[in-house]
């Protein structure tokens, strides 16, 4: 199936009339209205997370601001350091980059790094399997080669046809994979054991949802990434060199972690950007344009703008755009569920975890995921070789994206359960621990649930006009589509303004 995943990654959309990419004209009754009035905006962007900054970032040229409540810029793209040592604290990696993710790469003078193979290693029935050749060797020795072979056949098959939020045919041949959970899917093919098993601890560990709970078509992008490039295996010995095979990953970061690239897109966007801004409510003005109110540490203001992006997790949108939104769509956004995640990284000064950058725990593990956070400095950074200590992290999600109790555990209950789980697969290693870091994300991922593809696609449908949404809860839920809401909302917006 080759070229599928790289095809999917950074969906391109064919919106009319967009044109090239490049500086939006402004016509000359908007500079007149901002030349006189300092508090009227061209547009005012409500969230810094990837997508509300990309939308800053794309309206260069215009009078913009992007007001985010947290005190830093990125969203979940969020990282710390520690003793020089960088470690994600949200979004861990990347696809390729492509489009106006590559232009604002090269335009912030940053530069993707590979992740050095092997990356995914998973934990299972008390052994190691390393690599992504490893993986598929042990998918094919439980559950054989022949389901192997036809799954490989029913991705291509599906590839053929997939796009994502918002190109998706709610009527097309896919329609009916948007209408049934991914274990449903799995039934209906007769797939063995092993495939549940791995494929719950990837939903949970990227949605934070289960196999019972994430539709069919929700799961697809991310299960067709593990066989990006498979073939057919004829025989055991083909098996064998798969499970010998050492394959780039095919998966990115930054030198210091995914926050290298949102805080740099921060500092951008200059006086663009205003942080510990919490938006409270944006109504309409009497000038067919919107009022915008927000607090910050000075207390309530209001500003106005000729149009509103929209770029939090829905919930936050329904809320502070409940009195512009109309009925479809507040009831759309409401529909959207997000699953809670808390990372608690740990210090050491030997290794929790040093044999690949990620770890997968299927079965009833407390995390779905460790992560060794020095795995690319150690391989990139020739100064780093050397340096002492080490930072690992535990990516904990719940069963169920319904279950919000992580969010209500304390930081030593999380840091207790991960430690415990921990000696279940490295025991002696807990003792090593000196420190920790817990972060909690509310809203962690939108979970792709059964039908959300086509409430999604006729969401797109409504946004027409001053106000726009973007953000990882209008589309397809990874870091790189919601970079393309925020290309979407804003190509829109400059339309808007030049009509």
């Amino acid at each position: 199936m080759p070229g599928l995943f790289n095809r999917r990654a950074f969906v391109k959309v064919a919106l009319s009339g967009l044109g090239a990419y490049g500086l939006l004209s402004i016509p000359a009754k908007r500079l007149r209205a901002r030349e006189s009035r300092d508090d009227l905006y061209d547009c005012v962007v409500i969230g810094g997370g990837v997508s509300g900054l990309t939308a800053g970032w794309r309206l260069r040229g215009h009078k913009r601001l992007v007001l985010e409540a947290a005190p830093y810029a990125g969203g979940r793209a969020v990282g710390g350091e520690h003793n020089g040592w960088h470690y994600p604290k949200g979004t861990e990696y990347l696809g390729a980059a492509e489009g106006i993710f590559a232009e604002m790469i090269d335009d912030l003078g940053l530069e993707l790094t590979e992740i050095p193979a092997p990356m995914d290693s998973t934990f299972r029935g008390g052994a190691f399997y390393r690599g992504s050749g490893q993986k598929s060797a042990m998918m094919i020795r439980e559950g054989g080669r022949d389901a192997y072979n036809a799954f490989l056949a029913t991705l291509e098959t599906v590839g053929q046809d997939y796009e994502t939020v918002p190109d998706h045919d709610v009527s097309g041949p896919l329609a009916r994979l948007d209408s049934i959970t991914c274990r449903t899917w799995f039934k209906e093919l007769g797939l063995p054991q092993i495939y549940h098993d791995t494929y719950d601890v990837m939903a949970r560990g990227l949605f934070g949802a289960s196999l019972d709970e994430v539709s069919a078509l929700g799961a697809f992008e991310e299960i067709a990434f593990d066989f990006e490039g498979a073939t057919p295996l004829q025989d055991a010995e083909e098996v064998e060199e798969l499970a010998r095979e050492v394959a780039p990953s095919g998966a990115y970061t930054f030198p210091h972690g995914i926050a290298q690239f949102t805080t740099a897109l921060g500092r951008a966007l200059g006086d663009a950007l205003r942080l510990s801004a919490t938006v409270l409510s944006v109504t309409g003005s009497d000038q067919d344009g919107y009022v915008i109110t927000y607090r910050d540490a000075q207390g309530d203001h209001q500003i106005e703008a000729n149009s509103v992006i929209l770029a939090t997790p829905t919930p936050i949108s329904a809320q502070v755009g409940a009195a512009v939104l109309t009925p479809e769509q507040k009831a759309i956004l409401q529909r959207v569920p997000y699953a809670p995640y808390v990372t608690v990284a740990v210090f050491s000064d030997q290794p929790i975890y040093d044999e690949g950058f990620d770890l997968a725990l299927p079965g009833d593990f407390f995390f779905t995921d460790l992560y060794d956070c020095t795995w690319v400095q150690r391989r990139i950074d020739p100064g780093a070789r050397n340096r002492p200590g080490y930072v690992a992290s535990f990516y904990v999600a719940p069963q169920s994206y319904q279950d919000r109790a992580l969010l209500e555990m304390s930081d030593q209950a999380l840091l207790a359960r991960c430690l415990q789980d921990l000696e279940r697969v490295f025991p002696g290693r807990s003792q090593r621990v000196t420190g920790a870091d817990v972060l909690r994300h509310p809203y962690a991922y939108p979970v792709p649930v059964v039908g959300q593809f086509a409430r999604l696609t006729r969401l797109h449908e409504t946004m027409k006009g001053g106000l726009q949404l973007a953000g990882d809860g209008v589309n397809y839920p990874t870091f790189q589509t919601a970079i393309m809401a925020g290309e979407i909302a804003a190509e829109r917006i400059g339309d808007y303004l030049e009509a």
